[in-house]
């Protein structure tokens, strides 16, 4: 993860805390890591990096993503990025409201 202080440091605790054996966590200072930032690419911050068995799957941008339900969605094998969550969500609500 490389993040300004805009990505909810509340948001990383509850993934960090609810998938504490699944999955490791890390920060990267952009400024005093450059080279670091560079090989994800970092193209904007804040951006979470998702990995899988050492494989970069999504690199998401924003402040606002839910990185648990991601998170949890990758351990599922399920598309994480924004398309996929947003479609995902979609079908959900269309199931649950009976469409």
């Amino acid at each position: 993860m490389c993040a300004t202080g805009l990505l909810s440091v509340r948001g990383m605790q509850d993934a960090e805390e609810a998938l504490p054996e699944q999955v490791n966590f890390g920060e990267i200072d952009c400024d005093s890591c450059s080279e670091l930032a560079k090989a994800i690419p970092v193209h904007n911050v804040p951006l979470v990096a998702y990995y899988r068995a050492g494989k970069l799957i999504a690199e998401l941008i924003g402040a606002e993503q839910n990185v648990r339900v991601r998170l949890e969605g990758l351990l599922r094998d399920e598309p994480i990025g924004h398309a996929g969550w947003y479609a995902r969500k979609r079908i959900e609500l269309l199931h649950s409201s009976g469409r």
